[in-house]
């Protein structure tokens, strides 16, 4: 049974009810508006450069020589002379947002509310311009346009993936702002979901998108798809991605997760733990404990199933000694690097899959375990407890569902300085090759067992 957390759900069903600053395309004069009183706007996806222009900066008109005030005005001028075509579902507008100089960033509080309700502010853009400023114009071939389109940067950013997800309507242009093709999406008419058609801005290239990104094209076609991906496999787009504060990896996910949670910069990774607890507070997707250090890597033999792992001869096996581990870490990953393996992983609940949740002392669960005594010589060693945790693989986009449940094991230890609290064993290894060490230990079963696991280790 597949379920979708509440709290993504509501973010995506809801709007914004934030006062939005806008930029008009006609006077370039900012006007204010909240909630429904807000009009059709454009708004611009693209990298940040080093010369862009803030809002103080762009209202007294200052720097009108800088690039960054020559791509607002590049931004309005595209806007204003599209062709829009004549779609009632497509209006055209000269309101447009633009993060450098809509927000005012010497506001801690407008700085807060504008980047938790940015994925909204997308999401609801009538049309969204993502400028490459790396890819020159193309040539008359497509092929070309599309290797050409692969190479730029704007994809290995943080903040361009909610911008590139959230908007129904995203239309893609080179430096010299010519149009290269747009991201085809669906659209609701008349209580209907249909395809939308959007030739005048150029052709759809949603599947070199997928390519590219690594993001299944039922999530690039429709974006109220976004919820029922698995948290695991939400965090493995943004695996590869970076930006210049780390703060803002983590920041730069809350809207795919439907989360608001205060920004606090200079806190570094406890951001990315902060975002992981306040998900397990609202959802039952045991994916979220999916990840492995190893995936960071990227080496595709680690990525073993369970079920393949079982054909697979050799492995550590038992030992007299200790094993050769990494050192522990707590339950919750690191970074959204260690979700890289899971971008084809989707949540399978079923009505025995363990409870757990956040608290002050960790993570806690009430399930039934494998205890297994790693030191064949010394039963009263400390021993590790084996957990299993449901979740399902899916290739390709055969209707997002899992091929088969899969049980994976995740091994917990004692902690050394804390004995009654557990931390996470082996964090090194895939879910294969932790199958395959385990699988000759000395196994004494556990009906039922409540576990505190520390949800990271600040040592």
């Amino acid at each position: 049974m597949l379920r979708i957390d509440r709290a993504s759900l509501d973010g995506f069903m809801k709007g914004s009810h934030v006062e939005m600053r806008l930029l008009n395309c006609k006077t370039l004069e900012f006007e204010e508006f909240h909630g429904g009183n807000t009009p059709g706007y454009s708004i611009l996806s693209h990298r940040w450069g080093e010369d862009e222009v803030s809002y103080k900066e762009f209202r007294k008109g200052l720097r009108r020589s800088c690039a960054g005030y020559k791509k607002i005005l590049e931004f309005c001028t595209f806007v204003r002379g599209a062709d829009w075509g004549s779609s009632n579902y497509l209006l055209r507008t000269d309101y447009a947002w633009i993060d450098t100089c809509c927000i005012d960033k010497r506001s801690n509080s407008e700085l807060s509310e504008s980047i938790n309700s940015m994925f909204d502010w997308y999401k609801h853009s009538q049309l969204c311009v993502a400028f490459l400023a790396d890819v020159p114009p193309p040539s008359r071939r497509f092929s070309d346009m599309c290797r050409t389109l692969g190479d730029s940067n704007y994809f290995r950013r943080g903040w361009t993936l909610q911008e590139m997800l959230a908007p129904v309507r995203v239309v893609f242009v080179n430096r010299s702002w010519n149009v290269m093709g747009h991201k085809c999406s669906y659209f609701e008419s008349l209580g209907r979901t249909t395809e939308c058609d959007h030739s005048n801005f150029g052709p759809p290239i949603n599947e070199r998108l997928s390519t590219i990104t690594g993001i299944q094209t039922r999530y690039l076609l429709n974006p109220r798809e976004i919820p029922r991906a698995s948290v695991a496999q939400r965090m493995s787009w943004a695996a590869t991605r970076t930006t210049t504060r780390p703060e803002d990896r983590t920041y730069s996910l809350l809207g795919l997760f439907g989360i608001s949670m205060p920004l606090l910069y200079g806190e570094g990774h406890r951001a990315f733990r902060r975002l992981q607890e306040e998900i397990i507070r609202t959802s039952d997707d045991q994916s979220i404990f999916a990840w492995y250090l190893g995936s960071s890597r990227g080496d595709e033999a680690d990525r073993v199933s369970v079920a393949s792992a079982e054909a697979v001869d050799g492995g550590l096996g038992a030992v007299d000694g200790p094993p050769s581990w990494s050192a522990p870490t707590g339950m919750l990953a690191l970074s959204p690097s260690d979700f890289l393996h899971c971008a084809d992983m989707l949540p399978f609940i079923s009505d025995d899959s363990p409870a757990y949740s956040i608290t002050n002392r960790g993570v806690e669960l009430e399930c039934s375990a494998d205890k297994l005594y790693v030191h064949r010589r010394d039963p009263s060693a400390d021993a590790l407890f084996v957990i299993r945790l449901n979740w399902g693989y899916v290739t390709g986009d055969h209707g997002g569902r899992p091929t088969a449940p899969q049980q994976v094991k995740i091994a917990l230890t004692q902690f050394s300085f804390r004995k009654t609290r557990l931390v996470r064993a082996s964090p090194e290894k895939s879910p294969g090759q932790l199958e395959r060490f385990l699988r000759n230990l000395k196994c004494k079963p556990i009906k039922r067992m409540h576990f505190v696991v520390l949800a990271s280790i600040d040592l």
